[in-house]
């Protein structure tokens, strides 16, 4: 086959029309922040637009949440003590203070190899880093595990957006009517609710629509009659 310039622009017009159509796509997928390297979550490429710090812009809040899957002994230590010492170290601490979810892999935190050498009061004190950022909302958890409940997670989002835009329930009260945090939102979870009602000028922040999808709580909001 002769190529010729005519062969050219066809095929230069082929391809930006694929590129603009698979854009669109790519870009409904809700972003989340990844400190590590994409290849280790291919699976959850299909449902969340995994973004580099590169990107990061000062703000954690266009993210549904942060993962981290690659982390030094002294970034765990400035992370536990709320040092800004990294872009890293300052996207985890944007997203704590913005009630965004964090995420630390267990196999990302490189003391744990030495668990069988490592002197006994050194070791304790890095796990006593790791129990400091659990206690601040950080979920450390096995890669699969952050896997499986963010696929859950995601899955349970299409189905409460879904149901969101109910009719109006004449008679029923909402449970929320202002702003609800992840504290509340963890105290119905433990209560049992399948389904959070809403008024219409009620607001989630990031941390509890998170943790009400990982529960399977169901959202709906209240509309005016």
């Amino acid at each position: 086959m002769e190529v010729t310039p005519e062969l050219i622009e066809q095929l230069t017009r082929m391809v930006l029309q694929a590129v603009q159509q698979a854009a669109p796509a790519q870009a409904q997928l809700p972003a989340a922040l990844l400190i590590g390297r994409a290849d280790t979550w291919s699976q959850l490429a299909a449902q969340y637009d995994l973004r580099g710090t590169e990107g990061y812009e000062g703000s954690a809040t266009p993210y549904r949440f942060v993962l981290v899957d690659e982390l030094s002994t002294a970034r765990l230590a400035d992370l536990a003590l709320g040092r800004d010492s990294s872009l890293e170290a300052c996207a985890v601490s944007k997203a704590l203070l913005e009630g965004v979810p964090v995420y630390l892999a267990q196999e990302a935190l490189p003391h744990r190899r030495f668990q069988a050498t490592a002197n006994p009061s050194y070791y304790a004190m890095l796990e006593g880093y790791v129990t400091r950022l659990e206690q601040f909302g950080v979920r450390v958890l096995p890669r699969a595990e952050i896997i499986r409940l963010l696929t859950q997670a995601e899955r349970a989002a299409e189905t409460t957006e879904g149901a969101a835009a109910c009719c109006p329930q004449e008679g029923l009260q909402p449970d929320v009517t202002g702003l609800l945090t992840g504290e509340q939102a963890q105290k119905f979870a433990r209560q049992g609710k399948t389904t959070l009602l809403l008024a219409k000028k009620a607001k989630m922040t990031p941390l509890a629509k998170d943790i009400l999808r990982e529960k399977g709580v169901r959202v709906e909001w209240l509309k005016e009659n």
